[in-house]
């Protein structure tokens, strides 16, 4: 049981990730890789930005369906929300992410899909956003102007 209580609650530091933007300029983000997990399916590892601004985790919707083979009709009535791209429309429902390199799975409540659009060239592969509910209140977070960020 101890060795159980240190792995998840031992400080852990990252380095910064490059990531291109349009126009070919290259910016330090905050990303860890991990998967998601739907009726026993699992996406492969992809790239997630830890985002302090967004309230909640997002997901590409197409993504979503092309890996897991979730149908929009199976995530319920579709919301309205405001994003970084303005005003989108979004399917709120439950995720299970698997973070590699903290090797924990986390439980979303309320996960958002849609259509990241244009978002997607600025989140490292346009696939899925760590925000507030779900992620960062499950964790203690240190982001450093020096490139580095730990989680514990």
């Amino acid at each position: 049981m101890w060795d159980l209580i240190q792995r998840l609650y031992r400080r852990r530091s990252f380095q910064y990730s490059p990531v291109k933007y349009p126009g070919g300029f290259v910016r330090q983000r905050p990303l860890l890789h991990g998967t998601l997990r739907y009726k026993g399916q699992e996406t492969e590892p992809f790239k997630l930005l830890i985002d302090t601004g967004s309230d909640c985790c997002c997901f590409d919707l197409g993504f979503v369906q092309q890996a897991l083979g979730m149908e929009v009709a199976n995530l319920g009535t579709a919301i309205f929300c405001r994003g970084i791209d303005g005003d989108v429309e979004a399917y709120s429902y439950p995720a299970e992410i698997y973070i590699l390199e903290l090797d924990r799975v986390f439980k979303v409540k309320e996960a958002l899909y849609y259509d990241l659009g244009p978002v997607k060239e600025y989140i490292a592969e346009g696939r899925g956003v760590l925000g507030t509910s779900g992620f960062l209140d499950q964790v203690n977070l240190k982001i450093s102007l020096a490139k580095t960020f730990e989680i514990s």
